[in-house]
């Protein structure tokens, strides 16, 4: 399955961790969305500076210089791809934090893009607690969530050795065909 060259991307991990599992998953799946014909800008949160949001700080200083960039790069993708760690059975800070900063400048910025939720964890569950946080998160707004979401058990295990990693390929797969269709008619944002 090859995907149209038409088809745009973004990507963003919610661990800014030099050895993350979760980037490198996400680092795994780009390529192959890379390989199957798709554009993607991947967003390096690591090199933005979001301080903990807070509206009193907005009031004061505004919204940080490194938001709008962001919205803009996501603005003009037909979807996203997401991996985040579960953290004590949720969402990172780091993954809320910068969905709550986003939404300053436009709350439906997420609304017509096709979302692909992953989380990789040393845990053999997969991080469906935090999987299912992130879903309920942008279920709330409204946004387009792939299901299923791909959760990578033991990843410690399946990352190493240069191996295939066991669902990926077929899961990514999966995505790109239902972010096409999804592109073709996409909601339009309520006003």
């Amino acid at each position: 399955m090859a995907a149209p060259s038409a088809l745009t991307l973004a990507a963003f991990c919610g661990s800014t961790r030099r050895g993350s599992l979760n980037r490198r998953l996400l680092h795994a799946t780009v390529e192959r969305c890379l390989n199957a014909g798709a554009s993607v800008d991947v967003i390096d949160l690591g090199e933005v500076d979001l301080p903990l949001f807070n509206q009193d700080l907005e009031k004061e200083r505004g919204i940080p210089a490194d938001v709008a960039p962001i919205q803009a790069r996501l603005d003009v993708v037909d979807g996203v791809l997401i991996a985040s760690p579960e953290y004590n059975g949720g969402y990172t800070p780091l993954f809320k934090n910068t969905l709550d900063w986003i939404s300053r400048i436009d709350h439906l910025t997420f609304y017509p893009r096709y979302v692909g939720l992953m989380t990789a964890t040393p845990g053999g569950k997969g991080g469906a607690r935090g999987l299912a946080q992130m879903e309920q998160l942008f279920h709330n707004v409204f946004v387009h969530v792939h299901e299923p979401s791909f959760g990578l058990g033991n990843a410690h295990e399946e990352l190493d050795g240069g191996r295939p990693v066991a669902g990926l390929t077929e899961w990514t797969e999966e995505y790109l065909e239902a972010a096409v269709e999804f592109a073709k008619a996409p909601p339009e944002k309520p006003r």
